[in-house]
């Protein structure tokens, strides 16, 4: 079976049958890039603060720059994975299927593996949010109804991903159910 185009979630072949699938629509680099764009501004504003020679502006600006980076590079790379590895011990994450492996009968997700036989529907479901963007998610349901999962994906993502895994899960897709969504959405 052959993926979509999705325009930000991912699915990967891993071989021996297995496939890797990414919802994407967290992108946790976003927060690097942030620190290092405060790091470029700050560099420049705070090199043409100086008012000795330009070599003392370039190497005070030099190294606002570097100090910034540095700082963005831990809270990408060190505090914010072991923030989620503190997560990850709970059962925080057994709901989220951001990043999960399918070999044909089982699901993957960090720790927890789920039988495909007890996944009964795929549903669109939009979190509502006032102060930000809506999340929107591709639920996994079993077969009374009870959420099992879900892959957080962005707004142009949802159908594709809904119809993927309900296709790649071996359960039914409702065509009504996804217009009844988005004209409530």
């Amino acid at each position: 079976m052959n993926p979509p185009d999705f325009h930000q979630a991912t699915i990967e072949e891993l071989g021996d049958g297995r496939i890797r699938i990414k919802g994407n629509a967290q992108d946790l680099n976003i927060i690097l890039y942030i620190i290092i764009t405060f790091g470029i501004i700050g560099a420049i504003f705070i090199g043409l603060q100086d008012s000795d020679s330009p070599t003392s502006s370039i190497g005070i600006g030099l190294m606002t720059f570097v100090f910034f980076s540095i700082f963005g590079l831990f809270i990408r790379f060190l505090f914010i994975p072991f923030f989620l590895i503190l997560l990850r011990s709970g059962n925080y994450y057994k709901l989220w299927w951001n990043d999960f492996t399918f070999n044909g009968k089982t699901v993957i997700s960090g720790k927890f593996s789920i039988d495909v036989s007890k996944i009964g529907f795929i549903e669109p479901f939009v979190m509502k949010n006032p102060e930000s963007d809506d999340w929107y998610y591709a639920q996994i349901l079993n077969s009374n109804g009870i959420e099992i999962g879900r892959v957080h994906v962005i707004r142009d993502d949802l159908s594709a991903m809904v119809k993927y895994l309900s296709d790649l899960f071996g359960t039914p897709y409702n065509e009504k159910t996804m217009d009844k969504f988005w004209s409530n959405n």
